[in-house]
C-alpha cells in the first residue's frame, strides 16, 4: 500500500528518544579509570596510599598534605585504540587516534598554619584529569544466512497501523524497506524475508570524553595523619555515529541495499565530594583511605536518524531509491552514577624507592536515571538486575637512581556485569611503565600504557536469534607531563 502520512511520527520519535536513555548510558558515565600524569600513569595509577602526586588528589585529596613545595603540570597525550571484530565466523579491524590532555594542574603548597598547632604542608590544588576517553573506531561485517535487521522491524510492526509505527520501523516503511500485505490486519513483509544472504556491515564511531576538575585542600597533622578534601567538576561530551547497512550482492531479490544512520550528541556536567585520609604509622609505611559520593550529572541528548533505501526496478515514477529522516530531537535527564570507597597501602624505601597497591568498591547497580517528565522505571530496573559490585585493583613501583627514575605497573577493573549475566565481559587490564628525571626545580616524566579488553557488541535481537559480535579492545597511550617546582 502507499505510504500515509506521518501526522503521529514526531509524537513517537519522542516517546523512542526518552527510552534511548538506558542502562547502557548509565554504565557509560559511571565507568571511570585512572588518568592523569605519565608518573601517575606509569605506576598503574596506585598513588592512594603515597600522595605528593597531582594525579593521586582525584583518587585520595589527603596526599595533597605530602606536597613541601609548589608545582604547576602539564600532560600532553598520544592515544589509540585498535578494535578486532569477529560477526559470522567474519573478521575486520579498525583503528582511532586521538590526541588530548590528559592533566593540566597546579598544587600550592604553605608550609604550617601556625608553630603550635600541628599541622604543616598545608594546601590547595586545581587540576584536570580525563578519566575516560571515547575515541574509537569499529567494524563489524559478515554474511548473514539465517536473518536481517529488516526482519525486526516487520515484526515489531506487526498489528499497527502505519501512521502509529515509531522509529526505526517508520522509517523502514517510507523507505519501502517493510509494507503491508494486501489484505491484511496490518500483517507486514519485507523483500529479503525467506531469501537471506545478504552482507550485512556496521561501523561505530566514537568521541568525546569524561574530564574531571578537582578543587581539592588538605594537609598533615602531628607528621602522622594527612587529611584531604575536594569538590569534583565532570564535564562529559560524547557522540556516536553509527551507520548499519545490507547488500543483497548476489543479486537475489529486487531489493539492492539499505542503510540506516544514528547520530547522538550527549553533553553535560556533574559534580562529586571526595573525602580521604592517609596514616604513617612508620617512616615506611603509608596506610589510606577515601570516600567519593556519587556523582550527579546533567545531561542533554541530541539525537536524529535517516534512513537509505536502494531498489533493482523502478516505480511509477522512475524512482529506485528512498530516502527518510527523523527531526533532531533533544531530551535532558540526570544521572546519579555510584559511591565509591577506597583503601591503599605504601611501602616506602628511603629514597631507593617505592611499592603501592590500590583498591576500589563500586556498585554500579546503584545508577539511577531520573527525569521531570519520565520515570526510567524499566531501565532503572535493568540497571539493578545487569549490574553488580566491581573489585578494582592498581599496583606500581618505582625505584630511584637519581636522577633517573624507572617504573612499573598493572591496573585490573573487574567487570560491572553480574557474574551470572556476563563472566568476564567488560574485564580492563593495563600494563604500564615509565622513565623520569628530576631536578629541584624541574622535571619530565614519560609512560606508555597497554590496556587490553574483550566485549561483545549487539547488532540486534530476534526471538530466537541474538546478532551478536565479539570485539577484541587493544588501548595504547603515550603521556609525556613537563612540571615545574617553586
Amino acid at each position: 500500500m502507499r505510504k500515509l502520512a506521518n501526522l503521529l511520527f514526531i509524537l513517537f520519535l519522542n516517546v523512542f528518544l526518552i527510552n534511548s536513555q538506558n542502562e547502557t548510558d548509565a554504565l557509560r558515565y559511571s565507568r571511570n579509570f585512572h588518568g592523569g600524569t605519565a608518573r601517575y600513569m606509569s605506576m598503574g595509577g596506585s598513588f592512594g596510599a603515597l600522595g605528593g602526586e597531582q594525579s593521586a588528589i582525584g583518587f585520595n585529596p589527603a596526599g595533597l598534605g605530602v606536597f613541601r613545595r609548589s608545582e604547576i603540570t602539564l600532560t600532553p597525550t598520544l592515544y589509540v585504540e585498535t578494535v578486532d571484530a569477529e560477526y559470522l565466523s567474519k573478521k575486520a579491524n579498525d583503528i582511532k587516534y586521538n590526541f588530548n590532555f590528559n592533566n593540566i594542574g597546579f598544587v600550592g603548597s604553605f608550609g604550617s598554619v601556625t608553630n603550635s598547632s600541628g599541622w604543616e604542608n598545608i594546601g590547595f590544588a586545581i587540576t584536570y584529569n580525563r578519566i575516560n576517553n571515547f575515541s574509537s573506531n569499529k567494524l563489524i561485517k559478515g554474511v548473514n544466512n539465517s536473518n536481517s535487521l529488516l526482519d525486526l522491524y516487520m515484526y515489531n510492526s506487526d498489528g499497527t497501523h502505519p501512521n502509529n509505527l515509531g522509529d526505526p520501523q517508520f522509517l523502514a516503511f517510507d523507505t519501502w524497506l517493510i509494507d503491508t500485505i494486501q489484505d491484511s490486519d496490518y500483517t507486514y513483509t519485507n523483500e529479503l524475508y525467506g531469501k537471506y544472504g545478504e552482507t550485512q556491515r556496521k561501523t561505530i564511531s566514537t568521541n568525546g570524553k569524561v574530564g574531571e576538575s578537582n578543587f581539592a585542600f588538605g594537609g598533615r597533622y602531628e607528621k602522622k595523619v594527612y587529611v584531604g578534601f575536594s569538590i569534583g567538576i565532570r564535564n562529559v561530551k560524547y557522540e556516536e555515529k553509527t551507520i548499519y547497512s545490507e547488500v543483497d550482492e548476489d543479486d537475489k531479490v529486487d531489493f539492492k541495499s539499505f542503510e540506516y544512520e544514528e547520530s547522538l550528541k550527549t553533553t553535560g556536567i556533574g559534580f562529586n565530594f571526595k573525602f580521604g585520609i592517609l596514616f604513617q604509622p612508620f617512616d615506611m609505611i603509608r596506610i589510606g583511605g577515601s570516600i567519593h559520593t556519587p556523582t550527579f550529572y546533567n545531561l542533554s541528548d541530541e539525537f536524529y536518524s535517516t534512513m537509505n533505501s536502494y531498489f533493482d526496478t523502478p516505480d511509477d515514477d522512475g524512482k529506485t531509491d528512498y530516502l527518510a529522516e527523523s527531526n533532531t530531537l533533544n531530551y535532558d535527564y540526570n544521572l546519579t552514577s555510584p559511591l565509591k570507597a577506597t583503601g591503599s597501602l605504601a611501602i616506602i624505601i628511603k629514597k631507593f624507592g617505592l611499592i603501592s597497591l590500590d583498591y576500589e568498591y563500586i556498585d554500579y547497580s546503584t545508577s539511577r536515571l531520573r527525569s521531570n517528565d519520565y520515570s526510567f522505571e524499566t531501565e532503572n530496573e535493568n540497571i539493578k538486575s545487569l549490574y553488580g559490585i566491581a573489585h578494582n585493583l592498581r599496583a606500581g613501583a618505582e625505584l630511584n637512581f637519581g636522577p633517573i627514575i624507572l617504573r612499573g605497573g598493572y591496573s585490573y577493573y573487574s567487570s560491572p556485569y553480574k557474574t551470572e549475566n556476563i563472566t568476564d565481559q567488560g574485564v580492563i587490564q593495563s600494563y604500564s611503565g615509565g622513565v623520569g628525571m628530576r631536578t629541584s626545580a624541574f622535571f619530565i616524566d614519560i609512560a606508555l600504557i597497554y590496556s587490553t579488553s574483550n566485549d561483545e557488541y549487539l547488532l540486534y535481537e530476534l526471538e530466537n536469534s541474538s546478532q551478536i559480535a565479539t570485539l577484541n579492545n587493544v588501548q595504547s597511550k603515550v603521556l609525556v607531563t613537563m612540571g615545574i617546582k617553586f
